[in-house]
C-alpha cells in the first residue's frame, strides 16, 4: 500500500505530494504546495540516454515553424516583460531559439542547459 510513500517536490522541497498520474507505468506527482507535477525520480534515465534523446529534437533557432510553437509561451509574456529586464532560458536545448527570440525582441535573457549551456 503506497499510502506512506512521501515524495519531496523538485521545486519547492515540500512533502505535500500526491501522486497525480501514472502514464506508461511511469509515476507522475502533484505539489499541493506549489502546484509542480513531475516525475518521479525512479523513473529518471541515465544523463548518457538523456542527452541522445535531446539530441533527436528539432529545435533549430531560425525554424519558423518551431519559433512559432514557441510564440504560444512567449507572446503572453513578452506582454509583461520590460526593458531591461533579465531572464533566464533554463532547459534551452542545443537550439536555444526562445532564447533568440527573447533577445531578438531586445531582452535580456542568459542560457542554461545542463548538457549544451552549462556555465552560462
Amino acid at each position: 500500500m503506497d499510502l506512506f510513500i512521501i515524495m519531496d517536490c523538485i521545486v519547492c522541497k515540500s512533502n505535500l505530494t500526491k501522486k497525480f498520474l501514472i502514464v506508461d507505468q511511469k509515476t507522475y506527482w502533484e505539489c499541493k504546495n506549489c502546484f509542480a507535477k513531475f516525475l518521479d525520480k525512479i523513473h529518471y534515465i541515465d544523463r548518457i540516454s538523456e542527452k541522445k534523446h535531446y539530441l533527436k529534437h528539432e529545435n533549430y533557432i531560425q525554424d519558423k515553424r518551431y519559433q512559432k510553437f514557441l510564440s504560444k509561451l512567449y507572446n503572453p509574456l513578452k506582454k509583461k516583460l520590460l526593458k531591461g529586464d533579465n531572464g533566464l532560458d533554463y532547459g534551452c536545448g542545443h537550439g536555444p531559439a526562445l532564447g533568440h527570440m527573447i533577445k531578438s525582441d531586445g531582452f535580456n535573457v542568459d542560457l542554461y542547459d545542463p548538457f549544451f549551456y552549462p556555465n552560462n
